[in-house]
């Protein structure tokens, strides 16, 4: 049985503080303030950028821009051609908003502003490599205007993976198309996101932009009467309406009227989006009225390596008001668009929102809950990141749960005040391990006592944290709230009520949201040792002033039981020491024997980190729309990121290891076999070493060498203790060598081979008083006026100081 699990079992003692009636807990958390993780700053909605008129001036002003590029970007030393698909039959089907169809476009550019872009598409397009392929193709060899050095041509492909490839980055998402809805249910400036596709019917219905929309809003007025709502009610709608659309199956409001239903790719948008991108270049200005175009501009940008020209752009559209909700409604995208242009602040917050969000569905008790659906545990719409961040996404989702898992059973924990360090805990301990020695009735009756008293201490931090779980749901006003910023972006049939949702997930779960954490700080904050039960307090409270005292009287039983005990070093803390020394009425226990109040506010400090986890610092923008998740990771999940974003992923794929090998003596070598730093390195034989090489690799003894187990690849080395290393043979025979063995006997009466018979041997005894050796260890050293060896020449000097140097050491001898 887990620690956890014994503990939930423990019974209820039965000196608990118990009222006449009992009451229903009703905590200070229940009324709080509605705006719960909200930033308590004074936040102004920016004034509108443009007003309808001028928005719709500037619509008009672009789309002129866009069909007379040639007539405005007209000097330079490139031309620059983009080529529009084949006319269809219908050419409306290729028309703005004004039913003008668009055309191919040639017009010049400078190549020093391309190539100041540092992408290397440009500067690839501009090699002569490539300019003799396009002139060819372009047919404008010798014959390009005065002037003109360079050709480009950016019309997309016709066929093939890269036309594949282009139009899988650039195709729109679910999110992006219908943002152009949020001026209505987020309150963004509508010059932001109001703005046409290039290719619009709008003109040709039966209605005008204008009155379409203004027929959409009628529709979502009658539906709210319909639902018994005052028609100066409007978009977006409340929780208690999406619940009665989710009944009723009617999802009006949400229907786009027909000319925003526009494709996911459309190839003049893809073209259109590289005039504007060129024009940016070139220093002109470009209208961002969508979030269709915002897409579309940085996919561009992102796949010709110049994502530097939109950047700045990009962030003044995505920050501008009350259009930073379009980070926490679609975090899948503003991530692809934050890791596109390199911006530290849309990457971190949509990296926070989805991990989040995927470490709630990690770490769900059914393994069919943690399948990935459509929609997220609070009914968002989830997007696609593709693979490369999914890994980053899930990588720091698993490490989050583990964080969170690992505090909850530290919470759960009877240790956690060892954990803590609370210096009376220690006490208290040192206690039971004099208690535990001792023998007889009086110490097994006080050890139970004490055991029972230190199972309590960590209890009460536990059912604090159970408390603070169990009514989490019932915060009634903070979730209201929450669903009113939740039905701004969840549909009708995805919705459902905070307080319903909060019941099904366990309290790992829990702990992934602010709200525990919240309770749980002020639960906390009332005296968790000390003092009568408190109003709105939950009756059962162990009353900890009477548990210690009935100790106290267990250890004077001990006292008196055995008053040696007292006379011992041990025991002195425990004792009054004053009484001891004057001898009155012998020792006495210290009363009281821990400062509860002390415990109390050291168990509170070090409660304070945990329960303040959940309040945001450094997140900006500050996110309000996901005050329901926790968001405050911290660098064990923000190290997944790059470090132009804050987190240590170098690119080298290091962050992802969990273990890096030891290796404070040395790196790990060449070859298949695995080194840990500690590991003599083994030497094979070459023949190119010199004998000299050979006769330091043995060294003989009289003792014995005991043989290694260790095998590596190549030739298997011995570390001696005097320094040396001994090459050995890889067999797991034994290494042992000495002057008394008969393998050393057999050596020396060997007969010589033929092609050793002509060398001329010489045996020198040295002196014993020269050498320091006597009689029992004096060894023969072989001197070789010359010595041949394997087509090797030595002289005997040589040999000599070699031999020299090698037998410095008292009771060796080398032996050839």
């Amino acid at each position: 049985m887990s620690r956890s699990a014994s503990l939930t079992s423990l019974p209820i003692l039965p000196d608990v503080v118990e009222s006449a009636a009992r009451q229903t807990c009703v905590s200070r958390a229940h009324h709080v303030d509605p705006e719960f993780n909200r930033p308590r700053g004074l936040s102004r909605a920016p004034k509108p950028l443009k007003d309808t008129l001028e928005n719709k001036s500037a619509q008009n002003d672009d789309r002129c821009l866009i069909h007379t590029v040639e007539f405005d970007l007209v000097h330079g030393d490139t031309i620059v051609f983009v080529d529009m698909p084949n006319m269809p039959k219908d050419p409306r089907k290729q028309a703005d908003c004004d039913n003008i169809a668009y055309r191919s476009h040639s017009f010049r550019v400078h190549s020093d502003k391309l190539l100041a872009t540092g992408s290397a598409k440009f500067a690839q397009m501009l090699s002569p490599l490539s300019q003799s392929r396009i002139q060819l193709r372009r047919k404008v060899v010798n014959r390009l205007p005065r002037g003109v050095h360079y050709v480009l041509d950016l019309t997309p492909p016709s066929e093939g993976d890269e036309l594949v490839f282009q139009m899988t980055e650039l195709s729109l998402t679910p999110g992006i198309m219908a943002w152009w809805s949020s001026h209505k249910f987020h309150g963004v400036d509508r010059s932001l996101v109001s703005g046409h596709d290039d290719v619009c019917t709008c003109r040709r219905q039966a209605q005008t932009d204008g009155d379409e929309e203004s027929r959409l809003t009628n529709k979502s007025s009658l539906q709210e009467t319909s639902l018994g709502l005052s028609k100066s009610q409007s978009i977006p709608p409340t929780p208690n309406q999406l619940m009665q659309m989710k009944v009723d199956g009617d999802a009006g409001i949400y229907e786009p009227p027909p000319f925003r239903r526009i494709p996911d790719y459309c190839p003049i948008r893809h073209r259109n989006a590289i005039v504007r991108l060129v024009m940016l270049i070139q220093g002109r200005d470009v209208l961002l009225d969508s979030a269709n175009r915002v897409w579309t501009l940085v996919a561009l940008a992102n796949i010709l390596d110049c994502t530097s020209v939109v950047r700045d752009r990009v962030m003044k559209w995505i920050m501008h008001g009350s259009n930073t909700r379009f980070i926490e409604v679609l975090p899948e995208e503003a991530l692809r668009i934050g890791f596109a242009i390199r911006n530290a602040h849309v990457t971190q917050c949509a990296f926070r929102i989805l991990v989040n969000e995927l470490a709630i569905h990690e770490a769900a008790d059914d393994a069919a809950e943690r399948n990935l659906t459509q929609t997220t545990v609070f009914g968002r719409r989830r997007g696609e990141c593709g693979d490369e961040l999914n890994n980053l996404i899930q990588h720091a989702a698993r490490a989050l749960v583990e964080r969170v898992s690992s505090t909850k059973a530290q919470l759960q924990s009877p240790d956690l005040l060892q954990f803590w360090k609370i210096q009376e805990w220690s006490k208290l301990r040192r206690l039971e391990h004099l208690l535990a020695k001792g023998q007889g009735s009086a110490f097994h009756s006080a050890l139970d006592k004490l055991r029972r008293f230190m199972r309590w201490l960590p209890m009460a931090v536990a059912s604090k944290l159970g408390e603070a779980a169990q009514h989490a749901e019932d915060n009634h006003q903070t979730l209201w709230s929450t669903d009113v910023d939740r039905a701004t972006y969840v549909l009708p049939k995805d919705f459902e009520r905070l307080e319903c949702i909060m019941t099904r997930l366990n309290l790992i779960q829990k702990l992934l949201c602010p709200f525990v954490w919240r309770d749980l700080g002020e639960r906390c904050s009332w005296p968790l040792y000390l003092g009568p039960r408190l109003a709105g307090e939950p009756a059962g409270r162990p009353r900890f002033g009477n548990m210690l005292q009935e100790l106290e009287d267990s250890l004077r039983q001990v006292i008196i039981a055995e008053p040696a005990a007292a006379r011992t070093y041990e025991w002195m803390e425990f004792l009054d020491s004053g009484q001891v020394l004057a001898g009155i009425d012998g020792p006495t226990v210290k009363s009281p024997l821990i400062d509860l109040d002390r415990v109390d506010w050291q168990v509170k400090d070090a409660l304070l980190p945990l329960t303040l986890s959940w309040v945001r610092h450094d997140i900006y923008p500050p996110l309000n729309l996901t005050r329901h998740l926790l968001l405050t990771l911290t660098m064990e999940e923000m190290k997944f990121l790059p470090l132009w974003a804050g987190g240590f992923d170098d690119g080298t794929g290091g962050v992802f290891e969990s273990f890096v090998p030891p290796t404070d003596m040395g790196p790990s070598g060449p070859g298949p076999a695995y080194h840990t730093g500690r590991t003599v390195r083994s030497d094979a034989p070459s023949l190119c070493g010199t004998l000299i090489d050979e006769f330091s690799a043995v060294k003989l003894k009289d003792d014995t060498t005991d043989a290694s187990v260790n095998f590596h690849d190549g030739a298997s080395t011995t570390n001696e203790p005097g320094g040396a290393t001994a090459a050995r043979d890889m067999s797991g025979a034994s290494e042992s060598f000495t002057t008394h063995r008969a393998d050393y006997e057999e050596a020396r009466a060997a007969v010589p081979a033929e092609h050793q018979v002509s060398c001329s041997h010489e045996v020198m005894w040295m002196d014993e008083s020269d050498s320091g050796w006597n009689d029992e260890r004096q060894s023969a050293v072989m001197d070789f006026g010359s010595v041949v060896m394997d087509g090797f020449e030595f002289e005997g000097d040589d040999l000599e100081r070699s031999l020299s140097d090698l037998s410095d050491s008292e009771g060796s001898m080398v032996v050839v």
